[in-house]
C-alpha cells in the first residue's frame, strides 16, 4: 500500500497486498507523475508511507493517523485516433508512454464521453488529400467541449515527410481542416506517416504509387518505409505537460 500525504490530501492504493488488486505499470507512472508535479509545485509533499498489508493502513486511519481522499492533480487524458493503415494509432500510442498522469488511448468514435477527461488529444490521418469525414462529424458535434477543455490536434501524412510541409502552416492539408471546422486546437502537431505498400488494397497501391512518382517519393511496392520522426513526436507529448 502506498501513501501519498500532500497536505493532509491522501491518495492511497494497493500495490499488492493480501486484501488489494494489484494496480498496473500506468497507475504507478501516474502516482510517480503526481509527485514530480507537486515536487515542483509551491505543494510541499509531507510524505511517502509504504505499508505491507492493508490492514496496517486501516489501523492508521482508525486512530487517526492518515487523513484519506483522493489526490487532486492527476490529469487524465484521452488520446483519440483516427488511423487508416495503423500509423495514427502507433503515434498515438508511442505518445501516450510521455505523458503525465493517467492516459487512455481510444479510437475515434462519434458517441464518446469526453467529460471524464481532463485533456483531449485527437490524431487523424490524410488519405488523398482529406481526412476522414468522422473525424469531421466528430469535432462538429464535440466542438464546444474540445475548446473548452483546450484541447490538442496532430495531423498524420506522406507529405509530412518534406521539410517545411511537416507544420501546421506548411501543411495545406491540416491548414484547410482547421478552417473549416469551429474548434481551435490549443497546439497542433503534424507528423509524417508511413508507406506500406504491401498492406494496401490494388487500387489504392495503385494511386499512391502515381502520388509518390509525381512527389518524387519511393514507388517501389515491395517496400515499407516509415517516415514518423519518433523524437519530434516525444517532444510534442512532452511539451503537454508543461
Amino acid at each position: 500500500m502506498v501513501i501519498f500525504s500532500v497536505n493532509l490530501k491522501m491518495a492511497f492504493i494497493d500495490a499488492g497486498s493480501d486484501n488489494g488488486e494489484i494496480i498496473d505499470a500506468k497507475h504507478l507512472k501516474s502516482l510517480i507523475a503526481v509527485r514530480k508535479r507537486f515536487l515542483k509545485s509551491d505543494m510541499e509533499l509531507a510524505s511517502v508511507r509504504f505499508f505491507t498489508h492493508a490492514e496496517d493502513v486501516s489501523a492508521e486511519i482508525d486512530n487517526g493517523a492518515l487523513h484519506t481522499g483522493i489526490l487532486e492533480g492527476i490529469m487524465k487524458t484521452l488520446i483519440l485516433y483516427s488511423s487508416r493503415d495503423g500509423q495514427t494509432k502507433k503515434i498515438a500510442e508511442f505518445m501516450a508512454q510521455y505523458l503525465e498522469g493517467e492516459v487512455m488511448v481510444s479510437p475515434l468514435m462519434e458517441e464518446q464521453d469526453l467529460q471524464v477527461f481532463d485533456r483531449v488529444i485527437i490524431g487523424a490521418s490524410v488519405r488523398y488529400g482529406h481526412f476522414n469525414k468522422q473525424v469531421y462529424r466528430f469535432v462538429e458535434r464535440h466542438h464546444e467541449l474540445l475548446n473548452a477543455k483546450s484541447a490538442v490536434f496532430f495531423g498524420v501524412g506522406l507529405t509530412a515527410r518534406k521539410e517545411g510541409k511537416d507544420t501546421p502552416e506548411g501543411n495545406v492539408y491540416v491548414r484547410k481542416f482547421l478552417q473549416r471546422i469551429k474548434w481551435t486546437p490549443a497546439k497542433v502537431g503534424v507528423f509524417a506517416g508511413a508507406l506500406l505498400y504491401p498492406r494496401y488494397k490494388w487500387i489504392d497501391r495503385v494511386m499512391i504509387q502515381l502520388i509518390m512518382k509525381i512527389t518524387n517519393g519511393e514507388t517501389d511496392t515491395t517496400k515499407e518505409i516509415e517516415y514518423t520522426d519518433w523524437g519530434k513526436v516525444k517532444a510534442f507529448a512532452e511539451s503537454l505537460n508543461s
